[in-house]
């Protein structure tokens, strides 16, 4: 490459001194340098003599040299500057065309990688759809990100039982009684217990004119649905023992009188413990009376881990078991594990 370099720079200042010497710009330069010189010779002549005119002289003509050399130089490297800007344009866009090119030659191949990664990752967050089938009922289609133990809380209500659902905050007891109302079709009605909840909260009251007025828990019993009771080891105890004979029996004493429970009421209550008080987590909790819990079919709700996207290596979802599954019941929850502690259902 330098010895190209170098051909070229001989080759262009050869021809810059061609083109200087016929040119007429250099002709009225040498004309200027000569009178310049000339006039020089003279004067020095006439004050030093012969010897200082001819140092003069040979003065001005090496000034005359250099100024062409340096001329000469400018030119050559004017050149260079030029043909070096035409090769790196010509090298970019070379480089921009093979680009493109191995662009729209790699496009469908890029687009089918870019769909099936997309692909792939919505598949962890896209909840599946879920096909409810019980006797007497049609399938229903459940698009919602259900929990595992739904299944579970399904069979119990078909056999219409009353179900506790116990298990931790935030694992979705609550959103669970929602799917279960979709998917058996009924309507839902909510209701969240504490210390304070007066008893008019449930079974209604009649206000200072004469109006009685109802409640959630009066239009599940009556009409038919699926009645949410929250937080039940937070209710009142008093409050919880008049639930007994609705449960048990099927028949409640509202504010304006007897009424028969529907045919498709079902009751589903949430709690964080399993009835025995507060612990270190839950200290508010009240102990539940035994002719209480003898109501339901209690139903363990561990954290379903497919829902927070934990995943073994396997691809089969991760859980965990705060004790052995060989302990009896009644030692302690088991979060990790789908499993239930049956007893006699409130029909």
């Amino acid at each position: 490459m330098r010895t190209e370099v170098e051909k070229m720079a001989n080759q262009v200042a050869h021809d810059v001194f061609v083109r200087w010497e016929e040119a007429s710009v250099s002709r009225a330069v040498r004309a200027a340098l000569e009178r310049e010189r000339a006039d020089l010779v003279r004067e020095v002549t006439e004050k030093t003599g012969l010897l200082a005119a001819e140092a003069a002289k040979k003065a001005a003509g090496e000034s005359q040299e250099r100024a062409v050399a340096r001329a000469a130089l400018r030119a050559v490297e004017a050149v260079l500057a030029t043909r070096r800007d035409k090769d790196e344009s010509a090298v970019r866009a070379l480089a921009a065309q093979a680009s493109r090119d191995a662009v729209l030659d790699a496009r469908p191949e890029f687009v089918r990688t870019v769909h099936e990664e997309v692909a792939k990752v919505l598949a962890d967050f896209t909840p599946p759809v879920v096909h409810v089938t019980l006797p007497a009922r049609p399938t229903v289609e459940l698009e919602a990100d259900t929990h595992r133990v739904l299944p579970e809380l399904l069979l119990a209500l078909h056999a219409r039982c009353h179900v506790l659902l116990v298990g931790p905050a935030g694992t979705g007891k609550s959103m669970m009684a929602t799917h279960a109302a979709q998917a058996l079709g009924l309507e839902l009605q909510a209701l969240s217990l504490g210390p304070t909840t007066p008893m008019s909260k449930v079974f209604g009251y009649f206000d200072a004119h004469g109006h009685c007025h109802d409640t959630p828990f009066r239009r599940a019993f009556e009409h038919g649905g699926v009645m949410l009771l929250d937080e039940l080891d937070n209710g009142h105890p008093g409050l919880l023992g008049e639930l007994n004979q609705a449960l048990a029996l099927r028949t409640c004493a509202f504010a304006d009188g007897m009424v028969k429970a529907h045919e498709d009421f079902l009751l589903i209550a949430t709690a964080n413990t399993y009835g025995h008080g507060g612990d270190h987590q839950y200290v508010g909790r009240q102990a539940l009376d035994t002719a209480t819990l003898d109501r339901f079919t209690v139903i363990d709700v561990p954290i379903d881990w497919r829902r927070c996207g934990w995943r073994s290596t396997d691809g089969t979802s991760r859980s965990r078991s705060r004790r052995s599954p060989s302990a009896p019941c009644g030692s302690g929850p088991v979060w990790g594990r789908p499993s239930s502690r049956w007893s006699r259902c409130g029909t």
